[in-house]
């Protein structure tokens, strides 16, 4: 009996060297394995694959959406290198705001995203300089331009730094707004700023609809408590 079990662990092992060995080597690109976190990951799921029966049994089969934790900075890494073809109209699609859905589409005129990039890099005044991801999104659209493409190109997601391009840019009356919810457009004077600030956790910029609903939800500053 005992020999029978140690007998199917040993397979099952087995199985996960190989299974995970073939995910790395063929199914992963190089930037899955320069910023997923592999060999920890690789070890524990081949010793305790047993738990993963229950817990997570897709992992046995398909590790792809759960091995490491590097997936967002590999995405990232690629887009930097190989970012797709951006038309003449952008379109931001508001991402989950903390704990709440948000509902906000914002479409923006790829120069005007460039002017104010460009606007941030040179104002000395700024206390946020561009970011590696903004300056990625810059090149994006200045050199990946195809006039070509009539619909509007969605941000990719990995890109979540945009939502404070969008947040600022809106603010300052630049782009176009649609809620979801609603079904309706709205015009940038029309939105509702509900920021929250001064209190413990996340404070954020929050953008809404005129009938209430969350459009945009940037976390900005966290405040820890001290007892």
């Amino acid at each position: 009996m005992l020999y029978n079990i140690l007998l199917t662990y040993l397979a099952g092992m087995a199985w996960m060297v190989i299974n995970l060995t073939y995910h790395i080597f063929i199914r992963f690109d190089k930037y899955d394995r320069k910023y997923r976190e592999l060999k920890w990951d690789f070890a524990l799921t081949c010793i305790l694959w047993p738990l993963f029966i229950i817990s997570s049994p897709r992992r046995l089969i398909n590790p792809g959406h759960d091995f490491g934790t590097g997936e967002h900075w590999a995405e990232e890494a690629r887009l930097r290198e190989n970012p797709p073809p951006v038309g003449e109209i952008v379109l931001y699609q508001a991402k989950k705001g903390g704990y709440s859905d948000t509902f906000g589409e914002f479409t923006f005129i790829r120069q005007d995203i460039l002017d104010y990039l460009q606007n941030r890099w040179w104002d000395e005044s700024n206390d946020y300089p561009l970011t590696q991801v903004e300056y990625t999104i810059h090149n994006w659209l200045d050199y990946h331009y195809d006039s070509s493409i009539s619909q509007p190109t969605v941000v990719p997601a990995a890109w979540e730094h945009f939502q404070l391009i969008a947040d600022d840019m809106i603010r300052q009356g630049i782009g176009k707004v649609h809620c979801t919810q609603c079904q309706l457009d709205y015009s940038t004077k029309q939105l509702l700023s509900k920021n929250n600030r001064g209190h413990a956790g996340w404070n954020s910029n929050r953008l809404h609809c005129p009938k209430d609903h969350p459009l945009l939800v940037v976390q900005t500053t966290h405040y820890t408590v001290v007892s």
